[in-house]
Formats: C-alpha cells, structure tokens, sequence
C-alpha cells in the first residue's frame, strides 16, 4: 500500500512533529507565565506603594 521509502521516512516525520508540539508547549507554557506575571504585578505595585506610604506616614510622626 504505502512505498517502503514513504515508511522510512515516517520517523523522521513523527520526529518533527513531536519537535513542533513540543515548541508550542513551551509557546504556551511561555505565555501563561507572562499573562501570570502581568496580572500579577498591579498587586505587587500597590503593596509596594502602600509600604512605601507606610514608610513615609512612620517618618512624618518621627517629625
């Protein structure tokens, strides 16, 4: 049914196509840690803020 060079080859396809699934795992993986972080960082920047705040607000009674 199928050439035996066609079934030799059938390998190296399977290796590509495991290649490229892996790629666009790590793609994906990649892009869920960004959309993680950027959701992340409002919260870290007001905490920053508000210590900083905090810090501030402990110097005016220093005063």
């Amino acid at each position: 049914m199928y050439s035996p060079e066609f079934i030799a080859r059938l390998p190296n396809l399977n290796c590509v196509f495991l290649s490229l699934l892996g790629l666009l795992g790590l793609l994906g993986l990649l892009g869920l840690l960004s959309l993680l972080s950027l959701l992340s960082l409002p919260a870290t920047a007001t905490g920053s803020r508000r210590h900083q705040s905090e810090h501030v607000d402990q110097e005016d009674q220093v005063d």
